[in-house]
């Protein structure tokens, strides 16, 4: 007989390693009616679970990172690891009272569950946790070791990359450039560069690739822009973002997920997208 979960570990444990006792949790969370109607039931102890495709899962595979800074990392096996620190354990695909796939995620020692589900641009993922918090993720980008060797690299002029399309670039702040690709299949490369002095002899710039930037395939709705803002702007750092554009607007604010490229080292790092805009370089043309 189906029933209700009845919570009494902390799904917050996904995020700082373990489960937490189960007397600190907030009293509401013993009474199953304070769980929201789209959670999913759970079998009893003993009893069997229904087998479900992981068909429209299998979008978690790969780097994710939560809201409070922890990255977990989905693998097709459906496991999970955080790779700084011993925590691992499984994932698998449900379907809830409304009839749609979401990802219950389970600690190989710990009772706390974290069900959540993927956005239709595959790049950020949402839910609750066992003790009724939300849960929040953004896809990080991929890791590509051929990639990441560019690091250091000297550029003169023109920089092809074999299977990516050469989108142009331009300067966030000097000496800060980036180089824009795009693969076919629409995922981004971002190469962040510093304008080094020129040689002599020479016509073209020098650039110093200082980070380089994957993000998954985009949506075709969805685009990368270079040129956004912070609702507190920071002179130490320019935001690169992917946005859902409307070329009716000045501003884009409809953005999927953002990063931020530290003007002091040309860094790139993961950045909270809430509250940022960028600008619609077609806008009054």
């Amino acid at each position: 007989m189906w029933v209700r979960l009845a919570v009494m570990v902390l799904a917050l444990a996904v995020f700082n390693g373990g489960p937490t006792r189960a007397d600190d949790l907030p009293a509401t969370i013993a009474d199953p009616s304070f769980l929201p109607d789209w959670m999913p039931e759970f079998p009893e102890e003993g009893e069997a679970k229904t087998g479900v495709s992981s068909s429209g899962c299998d979008a978690i595979v790969g780097r994710w990172q939560w809201a409070n800074g922890n990255v977990f990392t989905f693998t097709t096996d459906q496991r999970w690891q955080r790779p700084d620190a011993p925590y691992q354990g499984n994932w698998a695909c449900q379907v809830n009272s409304s009839g749609q796939n979401e990802v219950r995620i389970t600690p190989d020692q710990g009772s706390w569950w974290t069900v959540v589900q993927i956005a239709p641009d595959g790049m950020r993922m949402s839910g609750i946790g066992d003790n009724g918090y939300p849960a929040d993720a953004v896809r990080l980008p991929e890791t590509d070791p051929e990639l990441q060797r560019l690091v250091g690299t000297i550029v003169e002029g023109a920089f092809p990359l074999d299977g990516w399309q050469d989108m142009g670039g331009g300067l966030l702040e000097e000496p800060v450039w980036f180089s824009h690709y795009r693969r076919p299949d629409r995922a981004q490369l971002v190469l962040v560069q510093w304008m080094l002095p020129r040689r002599s002899g020479t016509q073209q710039a020098t650039f110093q690739i200082t980070d380089v930037l994957v993000t998954p395939a985009l949506p075709k709705d969805s685009e990368l822009a270079f040129y956004c803002r912070e609702a507190q702007p920071n002179v130490t750092r320019k935001i690169i973002a992917v946005v859902r554009p409307d070329m009716k607007q000045e501003w884009w604010r409809d953005v999927r997920q953002a990063w931020a490229v530290d003007l002091g080292s040309g860094r790139i790092q993961t950045f909270a997208p809430q509250g940022i805009e960028c600008v619609n370089e077609g806008w009054g043309n």
